[in-house]
């Protein structure tokens, strides 16, 4: 396969996120987005597109003949009664059932569970005293939450595209920040994650819908801000 086809790319990418690309494929490219930025940003377009799509659609019920059918199904005709149908046999064992639950309950001590990772670093992206975003990140774990405090959106067909500025070597995309107050959280590839932690901060382009097609910035760089460890 040609994995410099910009549309191959686009393709995987959406394969990748809808969870149909498996085996030696997937590992093919999961190879690829760790190492190319282009990757990396033709996923995030298809998250941030699907998740949009997911916020919009309404959950439609099914006619109720449907749940009239399943309702056969699972209720077949009764059949003759037995002494193992008895309710007060059943009662009784029920009775029994409980107290022995009771007892393993009283018994089991639950083992401690951890506190959930927070972020332990975080950037403000935009001047003065109104910040645009939050960004904040998870180093251990690799996760990151972009969150629009104060940003709007761009002009027609234009996003805002959030950059990592490594300490050596062009920038690389960290995907699309959101605007109007919304957020967007993500995990991070290893590598990346890796790269993060020596980075010399972050940068924000504004690109066109859907974001930079080359994998680097294409539009005017309009921010520019530092990450530092809590």
């Amino acid at each position: 396969m040609n994995y410099r086809d910009p549309q191959l790319i686009d393709q995987l990418a959406g394969e990748y996120v809808l969870g149909t690309l498996t085996g030696s494929s997937r590992a093919r490219f999961e190879r690829l987005l760790r190492e190319r930025a282009d990757v990396r940003s033709a996923v995030w377009r298809w998250e941030s597109y699907l998740g949009s799509l997911s916020a919009v659609l309404e959950p439609i019920p099914p006619p109720p003949g449907v749940w009239a059918g399943v309702e056969r199904r699972i209720r077949p005709a009764a059949p003759p009664r037995r002494f193992w149908d008895s309710l007060g046999l059943w009662r009784s064992w029920s009775a029994l059932a409980s107290v022995a639950c009771l007892a393993l309950l009283l018994m089991y001590v639950p083992p401690a569970v951890p506190p959930a990772p927070e972020a332990d670093h975080v950037g403000v992206i935009g001047e003065g005293s109104e910040p645009l975003w939050l960004i904040s990140a998870n180093l251990a774990t690799g996760e990151i939450t972009a969150r629009a405090v104060n940003a709007v959106a761009a002009d027609v067909d234009k996003v805002f595209e959030l950059w990592m500025l490594p300490e050596s070597g062009p920038p690389m995309s960290m995907g699309l920040l959101p605007v109007s107050g919304a957020s967007v959280s993500r995990a991070l590839p290893a590598g990346l994650v890796a790269l993060l932690k020596q980075s010399r901060g972050l940068a924000v382009s504004i690109e066109p819908a859907g974001g930079s097609p080359t994998g680097l910035p294409t539009g005017p760089v309009v921010h520019t801000a530092r990450i530092v460890a809590l």
